[in-house]
């Protein structure tokens, strides 16, 4: 099903979308968001006539300074493919070049927020608070799923009930990234997932491929649903400004909670972190460390045990030259 275009090139997006669908493209929600962001300001930005893209696309790419690089170059790929697909009708059609993306100084990278136990307490106290019942419950063990293993926003609302295995005290993540895992969990996450697993099963469908978090009419908890609800937590605690203002925590940045956590404890526990580091990427569902140094960050706690050991290691000896 296609978004409900209403700018002047919308019959111009459906059919872009029908085209690439026909090429085997599976032009999900995602490039979709995209498409109707552009269509919505496209629409904002013209007289009812179809305006040129040129300025357009480059006033689209930059509406905000906050996004990260790699976001604004997905905009700028998808918006190019459908410029070529124009092409085909309109020979003077504007294509962006892709050389012509934000460079690192153009777009501001986001500074994720590392929670503090204590505020991930609150989360979780106050999360029943937004909605009653069940979809309390519900909220309240998505957190913790997401706080407890790191897991990926839609890798945690992608869930099937037969993905759990509260006995092996697992999580299989199925097809994300182009890859599936497993992700083990404590104990107490186990608990907290069992009480909420019996009052799950009391709806319906609770088959083997239904959704593991599901609302009460038993249909799954989208990504989206569940951000905005997150979002609204943030404000009601404090940790986030009011509607309109930009920055402060994102529900992704439970997932670097969770990494810069894990590491912490590892300094906490002398660990060798060259051994282990690889362990949690493997776990995070990351093909190299690269893609876990992304969601690591030092905070003073964490640099002080660093330096600690660091200390320990080359300091506290007789340094002989």
């Amino acid at each position: 099903m296609s978004p409900r275009f209403t700018g002047p090139y919308a019959r111009d997006l459906r059919e872009f979308i029908a085209f690439k669908r026909t090429r085997g493209c599976l032009y999900g929600p995602r490039v979709q968001r995209r498409l109707l962001s552009f269509d919505r300001f496209v629409a904002g930005h013209s007289s009812g006539r179809r305006p040129a893209l040129k300025r357009l696309i480059g006033k689209w790419l930059s509406r905000s300074g906050q996004r990260h690089r790699k976001t604004v170059m997905a905009d700028l790929s998808t918006i190019r493919q459908f410029c070529l697909f124009l092409r085909r009708r309109i020979p003077n059609c504007h294509v962006p070049d892709l050389r012509d993306g934000p460079t690192w100084k153009q777009v501001r990278r986001f500074r994720p927020y590392i929670f503090s136990i204590d505020e991930v307490l609150r989360l979780l106290d106050h999360a029943g608070t937004l909605r009653p019942g069940f979809r309390a419950l519900t909220f309240q063990t998505m957190i913790a799923v997401y706080y407890c293993t790191g897991i990926r926003a839609g890798e945690g609302t992608r869930l099937r009930l037969r993905d759990l295995d509260l006995k092996a005290r697992t999580l299989l993540v199925r097809k994300s990234k182009n890859k599936t895992r497993w992700v083990p969990f404590h104990a107490d996450l186990a608990r907290r997932l069992r009480r909420y697993l019996d009052e799950r099963m009391q709806l319906t469908p609770n088959s083997p491929n239904s959704p593991l978090f599901a609302r009460p009419n038993g249909l799954a908890y989208e990504n989206d649903r569940f951000s905005n609800e997150f979002r609204d937590l943030l404000r009601k605690l404090g940790l986030k400004g009011p509607i309109g203002q930009r920055g402060g925590p994102r529900l992704t940045d439970l997932r670097h909670t969770y990494a810069t956590h894990t590491l912490l404890g590892w300094h906490q526990d002398g660990v060798d972190l060259q051994s282990w580091l690889p362990i949690l990427s493997a776990y995070m569902g990351h093909d190299h460390l690269l893609g876990t140094e992304h969601y690591l960050s030092g905070t003073p706690e964490l640099l002080d045990l660093a330096s600690k050991r660091y200390w320990d290691r080359f300091n506290r000896r007789e340094l002989r030259l």
